[in-house]
This record gives structure tokens, C-alpha cells and sequence, in this order.
């Protein structure tokens, strides 16, 4: 019989997206977890990984201004996002005329 001695240690970080929950998009916070676990067996350290998702307006304080320095970040994203699809969608039309 194997026994295996873990020991733990946990990160969490605040990650501030754009999601559809409670049926409506809004501006959300995907909590992150990672576990980080020693495997005495295996020498070596796992990695386990949970996530959360919220709306922005429903999560803390603290959790609201640490997204605020996350914003510029996102607006460029979601920019690059919308550039992306109106070009697909500007292909599409030129093929359509094409046929």
C-alpha cells in the first residue's frame, strides 16, 4: 500500500473579464485558484486549478478596485476582439457577393 504525503499551498488571483452570467453579458471576475501540492512519491509539485466567475458589481471592494488597474488591458482585448470579427465578417460579405 502507497501512501502519499501531500503539502499544499494555494494562489488566488482576481482576473477581470467581459462573460455572460445570470443571463447577461457584464463585466466579470474569474477568480482563479491554483493549488500547488508535493507528491513525496512522485517528487514532484502538482498543479490543480479551480476557477470561480462573478459579475463585477457583485464581488468586493477590494476586488473592484484591483480590476480597475485591469481595465486598459481588457479594452484593448476586447478592441482587438471586435477588429477580428468585423474583418470575418467583411470576408464573408465579399464572398457572398462573389457567388
Amino acid at each position: 500500500m502507497t501512501v502519499t504525503h501531500l503539502h499544499r499551498s494555494t494562489a488566488s488571483r482576481p482576473v477581470l473579464g467581459y462573460a455572460k452570467l445570470e443571463d447577461a453579458w457584464q463585466l466579470a471576475i474569474k477568480e482563479e485558484k491554483i493549488i500547488y501540492q508535493w507528491n513525496d512519491d512522485a517528487r514532484e509539485e502538482e498543479e490543480v486549478s479551480e476557477e470561480s466567475y462573478r459579475p463585477l458589481l457583485k464581488a468586493s471592494r477590494d476586488v473592484r478596485l484591483r480590476a480597475l488597474e485591469q481595465l486598459p488591458q481588457l479594452l484593448d482585448a476586447l478592441k482587438r476582439e471586435g477588429e477580428r470579427v468585423i474583418k470575418t465578417i467583411a470576408r464573408a460579405r465579399e464572398a457572398a457577393k462573389a457567388l
